[in-house]
């Protein structure tokens, strides 16, 4: 025998082992960081979208004149606003919620905003309803 230390191969075998252990490890955290992030992400995308949404219905309830359901999921505001030489303008502001539940329309002018909540929502129907 000589006398150089050297390493057994149980002492290599139990090293690899546990580096292989070590890396699995990091990587199952890793993903599951990853995929909350993309949750938290979801998230913040639909708060903001709503909020949004809820403050444009907030400015339209304060100038309303009337608010009615004219069809399911459709609902016209008759609001006033003023023109550029600031005289009282009357008009229609109509929301509605599309058959699949996960879209919001505001026309307003001939002009359509779409809120589509499809992709921060996970699929899942969003709940609208304006009660006059």
């Amino acid at each position: 025998m000589s006398a150089r230390k050297a390493f057994t191969t149980v002492e290599l075998i139990t090293v690899a082992a546990l580096l292989c252990g070590a890396i699995a490890l990091w990587y199952y955290v890793l993903m599951q960081a990853r995929m909350q992030s993309g949750d938290i992400e979801d998230e913040q995308s639909f708060h903001a979208l709503s909020a949004s949404l809820v403050g444009e219905l907030r400015r339209d309830i304060r100038s309303s004149l009337s608010i009615s359901s004219s069809a399911p999921g459709k609902w016209e505001i008759d609001t006033v606003s003023t023109d550029r030489e600031c005289l009282p303008i009357r008009e229609t502001v109509v929301y509605e919620l599309s058959q699949d539940r996960l879209k919001v329309r505001v026309t307003r002018k001939e002009k359509t905003k779409t809120y589509d909540f499809s992709k921060a929502s996970d699929g899942k129907e969003i709940s609208f309803n304006i009660i006059p």
